[in-house]
């Protein structure tokens, strides 16, 4: 029996990965690499969250072996990885994008919007 399985609930570890799982950008130590791969074989089921968008995030879990869940965007979106199937996703309405306006005009600021996957995850600024 694998160790999450016992007592037979779900066992998830959430984890970030811009430097907590990662050393750079698209590094993630072998060490570190093989032991999450070790968990995940054991049952227990790995969640990655990241601001990052979809694209440039995926590329630093490349070397997992099991499946696992990614949220991307801050939340904005959680999926099942390999199969990409879309658990959830809510994105930002029209309003608070006109809100982020009118603050980032009063403070003389900018800010990024990403559009996700459906389109590119192209960016706007």
């Amino acid at each position: 029996m694998n160790d999450a399985q016992e007592g037979k609930k779900r066992v998830y570890i959430f984890l970030d990965i811009d430097g907590t799982i990662s050393s750079s950008v698209h590094k993630i130590e072998p060490e570190v690499a093989l032991y999450l791969n070790e968990i995940s074989s054991r049952g227990f089921i790995l969640v990655f969250v990241t601001g990052r968008s979809y694209h440039w995030a995926l590329d630093s879990l490349k070397f997992l072996r099991s499946p696992y869940l990614f949220s991307w965007q801050n939340g904005a979106v959680v999926a099942a990885i390999p199969s990409g199937e879309i658990l959830y996703k809510k994105y930002i309405g029209k309003g608070v994008i006109l809100i982020a306006d009118k603050i980032a005009e009063e403070h003389s600021e900018d800010y990024v919007i990403y559009t996700g996957i459906e389109n590119d995850s192209r960016c706007y600024f």
